[in-house]
């Protein structure tokens, strides 16, 4: 074939592609191709053809062939970029545009595709220096100063973050994106006054966005700002009514204690995976000699699931399991629980730098048994990576107290109080119910012994007193309100609450005011390191506890160390999280079924020393006993374990599993 009507075919090829007849223009550049194998435009366009027809393994290998050629046009190769971008070959697509931007080192396109493919593939130090060069060239272009504030909040430079978001805000002051991510840094940094402003200027410019109502009432009600949470109120029930995305599933749990509801916001919720591509295990999967189970959390360090569950990871029988974590979190080495937890486990990875690909990569490749979230949906989760699964059997566990409502989580491991069976229909996951008790305990927890007197932590010493140590937040209108009248009808006693939230603090001072209460008789102590916390339950009487949200770690707390706990029950999960705990060491006389119930036994307990004696009396006999052994519960544990693991090993089907203790 001579070389006019060579190019004459090629030409009558590359009109059928531009035509829109794909097929004609496949065979036509196929027969060209036997003339001339390594041809670049030849490849380049059968390459476009291929992609045309969604065929893109073969796009990928013919435009590898015409890239290789220093003549190559640069839109096949930016083509083949995007198309390893698609396919997440994210090292492929880098290789590429470094190749392209030889060739075109002027076009901010390719450097900005530069750092979009360093970001995803979650080279931060890299996307870095590409967005900066691109800053340079185009430094009032939004979409470059919003990405360089998502890096640095990626690598949690905050303030740095902060600065470029603000950036492109004077750019463009109705760019939603950069409102939204300083609302969401100032939320984490628990500058709730902050995070309003700028969730309501969101809101403004996008009365509808995702989640904006959840959050302003999340912070709301951090700041105990009961009045002005209200109207949003109103607005949020209005957006689930109509099934829009108004507030994420955790932040649901303080406002609600309706198992459907919660179900139906974790549902949609849950929407944002449905798109995930599941690469499905091998029928049946490896039989190890020991049982692999992965343990992933955000909160290897001093946090509530640390604690409850440092014993479970230490008494793990390693002849029959082996025990992996996954730190969705940098570890902090002078962390005294971090220290402990990390010699607890065969391998312990620290992956909160990799990106969700690379946690279910190297996941995949340990060839797990079982999977456990620690997290659920809970700030700092990895939920992808489940939703994607990284294990034959995956278990909700802990750290969200509810349903996930979906379909990639198989179990979740509660007890028959917390989900009682005219509730059961409302949890997506089979169930393990726990002989006793849904939450592990550590028998090994060190109480300091620094404090000598009330005096020192601002008590009184001749007050009955009363305390709240769950997260300010769970505190609301109704339960106050309570609170204020066991007062007023307790007149030689005393709250006392754990925070160093002033607008919380100046709030709840407001509301003894209007409740016609002294607020000196709120006291405040600020949050201390885990053993003084411990400690000073000491100089306590009888532990309120909140309601539609109970308290979870706090209430074991106190009941380790001797403190009564008095509490509502629910009908959630998290609202029969305390109620679980004292059913499991038969003191049902501490729950109340209402507020009103709920009332009178705080009175009772306060104003009659005999009745007040025979609860501490019983607490002290009753915390000790099977109910509460860290080693009857991983027995418990690994039994459900086991059983699990032989059904997803026969390929079997999962199912509701209860234990007996």
């Amino acid at each position: 074939m001579n070389e006019i009507f060579f190019k004459d075919l090629l030409s009558i090829a590359e009109k059928n592609y531009l035509e829109g007849k794909f097929f004609d223009a496949e065979i036509q550049l196929i027969e060209l191709l036997k003339e001339k194998p390594l041809d670049a435009k030849s490849n380049e366009l059968l390459g476009l053809v291929y992609l045309s027809q969604d065929k893109n393994q073969e796009a990928i290998e013919t435009l590898e062939i015409a890239a290789k050629d220093k003549s190559a046009p640069i839109y096949g190769q930016y083509k083949l970029a995007m198309l390893y971008m698609q396919e997440e070959s994210y090292e492929s697509a880098i290789h590429t545009l470094l190749r392209l931007h030889k060739t075109a080192p002027e076009s901010l396109d390719i450097i900005l595709e530069l750092a979009n493919a360093y970001l995803i593939a979650g080279k931060y130090g890299e996307a870095l220096q590409w967005l900066h060069m691109a800053n340079t060239r185009s430094p009032k272009d939004k979409e470059i100063l919003y990405n360089l504030g998502r890096i640095y909040d990626e690598t949690h430079e905050l303030l740095n973050a902060i600065n470029y978001y603000k950036k492109s805000l004077e750019v463009d002051p109705k760019f939603i994106l950069p409102i939204i991510n300083i609302g969401t840094i100032y939320i984490g940094l628990k500058d709730y006054q902050n995070a309003i402003e700028y969730c309501k200027i969101a809101l403004q410019i996008s009365p509808n966005y995702d989640y904006l109502i959840g959050d302003i009432i999340y912070c709301m009600k951090n700041q105990c700002m009961w009045s002005e949470e209200d109207e949003f109120i109103n607005k949020l029930n209005e957006r689930i009514a109509l099934n829009q995305k108004a507030i994420f599933p955790f932040q649901y749990l303080a406002l609600s204690d309706s198992p459907s509801h919660q179900l139906a916001i974790a549902k949609s919720y849950n929407e944002k995976f449905d798109d995930i591509e599941v690469e499905p295990l091998a029928t049946g999967f490896k039989k190890h000699k020991k049982i692999k189970i992965a343990y992933v959390s955000a909160d290897f360090k001093s946090h509530p699931m640390a604690y409850l569950m440092a014993e479970v990871f230490e008494l793990h029988d390693r002849n029959r399991f082996e025990i992996y974590a996954f730190s969705l979190s940098p570890l902090n080495q002078n962390d005294a629980i971090t220290s402990r937890l990390r010699n607890d486990f065969d391998e312990f990875y620290d992956v909160s730098k990799n990106t969700d690909e690379q946690i279910y990569e190297l996941a995949r490749k340990k060839e797990l048994t079982i999977a456990i979230d620690l997290m659920g949906h809970t700030t700092n989760a990895r939920t992808k990576i489940f939703a994607k699964r990284i294990a034959p059997v995956q278990i909700n566990f802990l750290g969200y107290p509810g349903t996930m409502g979906g379909n990639f989580m198989d179990y979740i491991i509660a007890d028959k109080n917390v989900i009682p069976q005219e509730q059961r229909k409302f949890y997506a996951e089979n169930i393990i119910f726990m002989p006793h008790t849904f939450q592990p305990n550590d028998n090994k927890k060190i109480i300091s012994k620094q404090l000598m007197s009330k005096i020192e932590v601002g008590l009184p010493e001749d007050k009955f007193i009363f305390c709240c140590f769950n997260s300010i937040y769970k505190i609301n209108k109704n339960i106050f309100s309570a609170w204020i009248e066991i007062l007023k009808l307790v007149p030689n006693s005393i709250l006392w609450i754990c925070t160093d939230n002033s607008a919380a603090i100046k709030n709840l001072r407001n509301s003894m005011v209007e409740g016609n209460l002294d607020p000196g008789r709120l006291i405040f102590s600020h949050p201390k390191p885990y053993s003084q916390y411990l400690e000073m339950y000491k100089f306590a009487d009888l532990f309120l506890d909140t309601i539609p949200f109970n308290a979870g770690t706090t209430a074991r707390d106190a009941l380790y160390c001797g403190v009564p706990v008095l509490t509502i029950e629910g009908k959630s999960f998290s609202g029969r999280m305390a109620s679980s705990l004292l059913r499991a060491i038969d003191m049902d006389e501490l729950i109340a079924q209402d507020l009103s119930g709920y009332i009178n036994i705080a009175i009772k307990l306060a104003t009659s020393e005999e009745d007040y004696k025979a609860i501490k009396l019983n607490l002290s006999i009753k915390k000790s006993s099977k109910q509460f052994c860290s080693e009857e519960y991983v027995r418990s544990l690994e039994s459900a374990y086991e059983k699990i693991g032989e059904i997803a090993l026969k390929n079997g089907e999962h199912g509701d599993l209860y234990l007996h203790g």
